[in-house]
């Protein structure tokens, strides 16, 4: 169910009843508001990304005049900034962990770095969201391409705050510093992650890029005694317990489908 919930309700925004506004008659702006709104109704995107990827991909439906192509250009309007990073994971240890599809899996890991970095750059997320996926495949390699998508909720007028809005040239300024610096020694789901570049992307397809940032050497892990790791770097810090998070809940899906459905 989860992840059909989207795919199924395609027809409700793209052809609704008649004399009603489709999403994709609605200007930028206001596509871009329904999806962050959407977006920030899950306090941790986890696997849900598999559930709203359909509404972040609807442009490809709507036809060549909607606006909402532009949503998609790199900084458009000042009010998102498309960046790619090329990681390379390490496996810490074997463990138990519960088992995920691979689009799961890659849809929690991109979310677990996004949070990472986000509480490492100390990313004021009060006024930008942000959004992280996989490009490509997960499981296939330890190379893996990771898009990030920042947004400023304060010029969608998402939030209302004495806040300054988005720097997107400082935070980007900062994140490229971070990489170079090797000050972003990430671990997220048995793996030591290592970023090894930083690139804007000309749009959300990260077709056309312009590095920003370059690691020479990997980071180093926080450590504990008693853990060896398989990468000749010592020992690993252990992660703590982690609850998985398992399926989004029916009632969230439902939440989010009547939160958007209201809108119209």
């Amino acid at each position: 169910m989860r992840l059909g919930v989207f795919t199924t309700h395609r027809p409700c925004y793209l052809d609704p009843d008649l004399s009603v506004t489709t999403i994709c008659d609605l200007n930028c702006k206001d596509y871009l508001r329904v999806f962050w709104t959407i977006r920030e109704s899950f306090p941790k995107l986890d696997t849900a990304w598999e559930s709203i990827k359909g509404l972040w991909n609807i442009d490809s439906s709507c036809p060549a005049n909607s606006q909402i192509h532009q949503c998609f250009q790199g900084e458009a309007g000042r009010m998102t900034s498309f960046i790619t990073i090329a990681v390379k994971k390490f496996k810490q240890v074997d463990r138990l962990s519960v088992s995920l599809p691979e689009a799961d899996a890659g849809s929690r890991f991109a979310d677990r770095i996004g949070s990472s970095i986000a509480r490492i750059l100390k990313w004021n997320t009060f006024v930008m969201s942000w959004v992280a996926y996989i490009q490509g495949s997960f499981g296939s390699s330890d190379d893996v391409d990771v898009i990030i998508v920042l947004t400023d909720s304060k010029t969608l007028g998402i939030v209302t705050a004495s806040t300054p809005s988005v720097n997107f040239n400082h935070t980007l300024a900062d994140f490229a510093s971070a990489v170079e610096e090797g000050k972003l020694p990430l671990q997220v789901d048995g793996y030591n992650v290592w970023v090894k570049s930083l690139a804007l992307c000309s749009d959300k397809s990260c077709a056309r890029t312009k590095t920003l940032a370059v690691s020479e050497n990997p980071p180093k892990w926080p450590v504990r005694s008693d853990v060896t790791n398989h990468i000749g770097y010592g020992p690993v810090q252990n992660e703590g317990a982690r609850v998985p998070c398992g399926e989004v809940k029916l009632f969230e899906v439902i939440a989010v489908l009547f939160m958007y459905r209201s809108i119209f």
